[in-house]
C-alpha cells in the first residue's frame, strides 16, 4: 500500500512539474528525474533543486540562460551554454573567459558592457551585432568606429573621434545618420563649400552610394564651389 502511495504520489509529482517546473518547490522527495522535467519545463526552477548537478544545471541554462544565477558551482562549459543561449547571462558568469565573453557578444552585442577585461576583438564583434555597443567600447579605434556605424548608422552619435570617412560609411548604412554628424558637415558650411539648402538633397543620395561615389560627388561640389568664387567680384 505504501509504494503505491509513493509511486502515484511520484506520477502527480511529475505531472505537475511537468506542467509548470517552479512547482518542484513543493515536491517533498525530489528525484533525478523529476528536477530534469522541471529545469526542462523552466530553466529559473534550478533555483529549487536541492541536490545540482552539471547534467541539470546545463540542462536548466540550455532552456534559459538566466538560470545561471541559480548555478551553486559554474563551469566554463555551463556558462557557455548560457551565454550562448541569452547573452545577457554575461552578467552572472563569476569567472570570465575571452571565448565566454566572445560568445555573449555575438549573441547580443550591448553585453559588452559586462565584459571586465574589454579586448579590441571583443569590441569590434560586439559592435558588429549591435552598432549601440559603441557605447560601451572603453578604447574606442577608428576600426571599431567603422564597424559599428556599418552595423548601424545612428551608433554614430557615439563616435568620439568622427571623420568623413565614419561619416560617410554611417550614411551608407542609414542616410539619416547624417544628422547626427557633428563635425564634417559643419566644416563644409562654414568653409563654404556647401549651404544649408544642399545637405537634404545629399542626405537622400547618399544612403545608395558607394563612398568613391561620395567623394566624387564632394569634389565636384568642391569644384563648382571654387568655381563660383573665381567669378563673384571681391566687394569692396
Amino acid at each position: 500500500m505504501t509504494n503505491n502511495l509513493n509511486e502515484n504520489q511520484a506520477a502527480a509529482d511529475m505531472r505537475r512539474v511537468k506542467e509548470s517546473g517552479f512547482a518542484l518547490q513543493h515536491v517533498t522527495e525530489q528525484t533525478p528525474e523529476l528536477c530534469m522535467a522541471a529545469v526542462q519545463q523552466n530553466g529559473e526552477a534550478l533555483q529549487y533543486v536541492k541536490a545540482q548537478t552539471p547534467e541539470l544545471c546545463t540542462a536548466a541554462v540550455q532552456q534559459t540562460g538566466r538560470a545561471l544565477r541559480f548555478v551553486n558551482e559554474q563551469t566554463s562549459e555551463i556558462c557557455m551554454a548560457a551565454v550562448q543561449k541569452y547573452g545577457w547571462a554575461l552578467q552572472f558568469v563569476r569567472a570570465q573567459t575571452h571565448e565566454i565573453c566572445l560568445a555573449a557578444v555575438q549573441q547580443e552585442g550591448v553585453t559588452l558592457q559586462y565584459v571586465k577585461a574589454q579586448t579590441p576583438e571583443l569590441c569590434v564583434a560586439a559592435v558588429r551585432h549591435d552598432g549601440f555597443a559603441l557605447k560601451f567600447v572603453k578604447a574606442q579605434t577608428p576600426e571599431i568606429y567603422l564597424a559599428a556605424v556599418q552595423e548601424n548608422g545612428w551608433a554614430l552619435k557615439f563616435v568620439k573621434e568622427q571623420t568623413p570617412e565614419i561619416c560617410m560609411a554611417a550614411a551608407q548604412q542609414h542616410a539619416h545618420a547624417l544628422g547626427k554628424v557633428k563635425m564634417y558637415w559643419k566644416q563644409q558650411i562654414e568653409g563654404g563649400h556647401i549651404s544649408l539648402e544642399d545637405i537634404p538633397a545629399l542626405i537622400v543620395n547618399v544612403g545608395n552610394m558607394e563612398p568613391e561615389d561620395f567623394k566624387g560627388m564632394m569634389e565636384e561640389k568642391l569644384d563648382d564651389t571654387e568655381e563660383d568664387t573665381a567669378l563673384t567680384p571681391n566687394n569692396p
